[in-house]
């Protein structure tokens, strides 16, 4: 499915006028899966997942290991840490109904920046 054809909506977790995504994220070091809501923001750098989620796939956020970054927004600057995750975008019809087992578009494995005080995954 093109991108373009995607059903955005608003949810009740998420009522809003932004364009949120059902989404599956796995940890690929152990297999654990989230599944969750993904907000587009079309002026994003970079993806960025809340701690919370990250923690419940057992990332250990601020290893000494992992690389620390600053991450500059419209809510101004955050440190952030960047954990290897893969992002599924979770196949919803033109009603809003969700198949958690159709992917519409699969996020390889890579590098996102994990932040304190998001509610919210932003792609």
């Amino acid at each position: 499915m093109p991108i373009s054809n995607y059903p955005f909506r608003s949810t009740r977790e998420y009522p809003s006028e932004k364009p949120v995504v059902p989404v599956a994220v796995y940890n690929p070091a152990n297999g654990f899966d989230y599944k969750t809501w993904a907000m587009i923001d079309t002026g994003a750098d970079t993806t960025v997942i809340p701690e919370y989620i990250a923690k419940a796939l057992y990332h250990n956020i601020e290893h000494p290991r992992v690389k620390r970054d600053i991450s500059v927004g419209i809510g101004g600057r955050a440190d952030v840490y960047m954990h290897t995750f893969s992002i599924d975008i979770l196949f919803s019809d033109p009603k809003g109904i969700i198949n958690p087992n159709n992917v519409a578009i699969k996020i390889p494995k890579q590098k996102f920046a994990v932040s304190y005080g998001l509610h919210i995954i932003i792609l």
